[in-house]
């Protein structure tokens, strides 16, 4: 199903008109009414539901919140193949409990009275200019008849989506058969160390939200920058002392999780060693996917992951993975004279030039045999960090041959043999 229709439209699009109760809609009260479905026009688009003409829901025309019209789009009184799908689909376990998973994401959400009225109170205002010209054209056929009407209306409005919460949630337990609802309460230690994705929801901590017992939450703990996810504890046995990041948290009773997070400073210590003519990480733990940042002072001066032939100065690790970036303390390097490094040397074919610049120079790197003449340049034009390049020297003669970098104010050297 999921390849022909996009799944979250369809439970979003059948989540919304049973909680708005919209009685014009799916042969719930007389024939097939208002659905439509459309798709791309390309290879692999799926169907998606059309949101449109909702008027005759949130109980106008003699409607109440205790019409059970989840149970009305499984069995309406005009059976048709949009409901009969419904219908047969929530007989799937595993999709019956996305349906009313993201049923409860919404309820303990978007349909809060706090977040709905607020809401409802912004688009009244966008609307509140164009009402009076509204009411002049169709006042007298359809309403609202008068701005105090319109006001109104949208305080029925909200005071019905306040008394229909409770009614969506005994609807949505009766005919799904989801054994009742319990409360899922959520924090986090420290309160600044992250928050929980709990099924699509991501909401401030400490929050709390209603569930139903037959269909497990999906809660996954999400650092905040500069922290790390260690534990978790709970009132439930079994998730307390767990270390993975992601669970699936069957709800027995009422169940609180709180998600741990610890400083990434104080997980993960990142130092620099000196081995040979490289600077290279030294760390307490073995960590994928990283990043690295060399500074020398305060310049970035390489993104790989050795400093190679570092010249005299303070030098900085700064090491980046998942929500953390750990730094190294200072290591201090002392080099009186400073040399290119090459290498292979001897060579046959290439030779490969490694020196650090620490601030941005134009810088000319030039080839010179034993009298003097230039045999291969290359100009760089404000370069900083890492040089790192190899060069073919193939054509050269066998020999000795010199090698110069050259800055507006320095100028670094060494030489290599070229064999044939």
């Amino acid at each position: 199903m999921s390849e022909r229709i996009d799944l979250q439209n369809y439970i979003d699009y059948f989540v919304f008109q049973t909680y708005i109760q919209n009685r014009d809609w799916l042969g719930i009260e007389w024939g097939l009414n208002n659905v439509k479905i459309w798709r791309p026009d390309t290879a692999g688009g799926r169907w998606r539901y059309m949101m449109y003409d909702t008027d005759f829901g949130f109980g106008i025309y003699g409607g109440n919140v205790y019409l059970n019209t989840l149970a009305s789009a499984r069995n309406p009184g005009f059976p048709n193949l949009h409901s009969q799908l419904f219908d047969h689909v929530l007989d799937n376990q595993e999709f019956k409990c996305q349906f009313a998973n993201r049923y409860n994401d919404l309820m303990n959400t978007t349909f809060q009275p706090a977040n709905f009225n607020a809401t409802a109170d912004v688009l009244q205002a966008e609307l509140a200019p164009a009402i009076p010209d509204h009411i002049d054209r169709w006042g007298s056929l359809m309403g609202p008849f008068s701005y105090a009407n319109w006001l109104n209306s949208i305080g029925g409005i909200k005071s019905y989506n306040q008394q229909r919460i409770t009614t969506a949630r005994q609807h949505l337990n009766q005919t799904l058969n989801l054994q009742g609802t319990r409360l899922v309460n959520m924090f986090s230690v420290p309160a600044q160390g992250g928050r929980i994705r709990l099924n699509s929801l991501l909401p401030e901590l400490p929050w709390s939200g209603s569930y139903n017992g037959a269909c497990p939450v999906h809660a996954a703990a999400v650092p905040n920058w500069g922290y790390l996810f260690s534990h978790w504890s709970s009132s439930n046995a079994n998730y307390s002392g767990r270390t993975e990041d992601s669970l699936e948290v069957q709800l027995s009773s009422n169940t609180s999780l709180t998600a741990h997070f610890e400083r990434c400073e104080d997980v993960v210590n990142v130092a620099i060693a000196s081995v040979g003519n490289r600077l290279v990480p030294s760390m307490n733990l073995e960590i994928a996917d990283l990043t690295y940042t060399w500074l020398y002072g305060d310049a970035v001066v390489s993104n790989d992951s050795v400093l190679y032939n570092p010249m005299q100065g303070d030098y900085r690790l700064l090491v980046r993975f998942d929500s953390c970036e750990v730094r190294s303390n200072v290591l201090r390097i002392e080099r009186e004279t400073y040399a290119l490094h090459l290498f292979p040397n001897p060579t046959a074919g290439e030779l490969t030039l490694q020196f650090v610049l620490g601030e941005p120079q134009d810088l000319t790197v030039g080839i010179y045999n034993t009298l003097g003449e230039l045999m291969l340049r290359q100009d760089f034009k404000g370069y900083q960090g890492q040089f790192n390049s190899t060069f073919d020297v193939r054509a050269l003669s066998a020999g000795l041959y010199f090698v110069r970098a050259e800055t507006p104010d320095k100028a670094y050297s060494g030489k290599f043999i070229k064999e044939d």
